[in-house]
């Protein structure tokens, strides 16, 4: 059999701005902005055996009210992946990737996985990978509330990975959960704190490996041809191995869906809710500083579409439905009850 030969291009751009004023004055300012290009191709060189090669180059730049001239870093990436499926039942992927940091140097990390497929609608799988993340230059020379926040000491993140999971299908396919298993160990994991290894707030690196570990499970049933509804749980053990838990990592995490379609498809309504519940976070309330706990209600989203033709589009949604007032980081509020509408035209 010929192979078949599949590429792909694309392009990125995103800015963020940062901008702080001091009666009706601005007293600091931060730009970020961040370029991509990327490029894949992939050789299928028998049915359901691909191998995947691609590049991808970022620049990432940022001005400040301390550094107005700014500073800039280019981030390339390279990266191979085999994905072959074997007697309809047995599923494997390898891939590799290297980033070449103008800061931090080259990393090099993998990823493997793989999946099994039982006559019972069972399915088996698993993976394990490596990981690198590197300080963002807001993490690194921010700017904000008119002081230097940015912590240039920051060394990058490293991880370890792995899960185990089950899928199981019934109903004719109708009606799917599953359960997974993760376990991730992060060295010199960044986070945000109010206090800690130096002046403060800022960004720091742990000082000690944490680890990520618990428990998701899913479901989701197909109801009728136009209705279908889920849910998801998942339990969120994050701490320092040996000590304290991470902040702002929410031990439990649900969330739910209805999703109809009406008017032969032309229509569509969505209903989802999502809670969260016991994330640590600092509070200055007491001397010296000590965690709190937040949890937070259900978060109620409804979102609505309509084709007028195939072209035009019709949509809107309402952002917490029910006016809660929650809090998913101490101190920060959270938008009230929100509506959005827009039309979308296709050519």
């Amino acid at each position: 059999m010929d192979g078949k030969l599949n590429g792909q291009v694309g392009a990125a751009y995103a800015r963020n701005e940062r901008d702080g004023f001091n009666d009706g004055e601005q007293s600091y300012f931060f730009y970020g902005d961040r370029t991509k290009f990327d490029a894949n191709t992939t050789y299928s060189f028998m049915e359901d055996q691909d191998i995947i090669v691609g590049v991808d180059i970022e620049n990432e730049a940022f001005r400040s009210d301390g550094d107005p001239d700014g500073q800039d870093i280019d981030i390339n990436g390279y990266y191979a992946m085999y994905q072959g499926t074997f007697a309809d039942v047995f599923t494997v992927s390898i891939g590799g990737r290297i980033d070449d940091h103008e800061l931090f140097g080259s990393f090099e990390t993998f990823r493997v996985t793989g999946a099994y497929a039982l006559p019972t609608g069972t399915r088996l799988k698993g993976s394990y990978s490596t990981g690198f993340r590197a300080p963002s230059l807001f993490e690194l020379f921010g700017i904000c509330c008119g002081e230097s926040l940015g912590n240039p000491d920051l060394e990058p993140e490293e991880s370890d990975s792995w899960d185990i999971g089950l899928e199981q299908t019934l109903l004719n396919g109708d009606f799917r959960a599953e359960i997974t298993y993760f376990n991730i160990k992060t060295d010199n994991e960044i986070i945000f704190q109010f206090f800690g290894n130096g002046p403060a707030p800022n960004y720091f690196n742990v000082g000690d490996p944490t680890r990520s570990n618990g428990v998701e499970v899913s479901f989701a049933l197909q109801a009728t041809e136009t209705l279908d509804l889920g849910g998801a749980y998942t339990y969120n053990n994050a701490r320092v191995i040996g000590g304290d838990r991470l902040p702002n990592r929410p031990k439990h995490t649900a969330s739910a869906y209805v999703n109809w379609a009406f008017l032969n498809n032309r229509g569509n309504l969505n209903v989802s809710a999502t809670h969260f519940s016991q994330s640590q976070e600092t509070s200055f309330a007491t001397s010296p500083p000590s965690f709190v706990q937040l949890s937070g209600d259900a978060i109620v989203r409804v979102a609505a579409s309509y084709n007028i033709t195939e072209q035009l589009q019709l949509s809107a949604r309402i952002e917490n439905l029910f006016d809660e007032q929650y809090q998913t980081e101490l101190g920060y509020g959270t938008a009230n009850i929100s509506a959005y509408g827009g039309i979308r035209y296709s050519f």
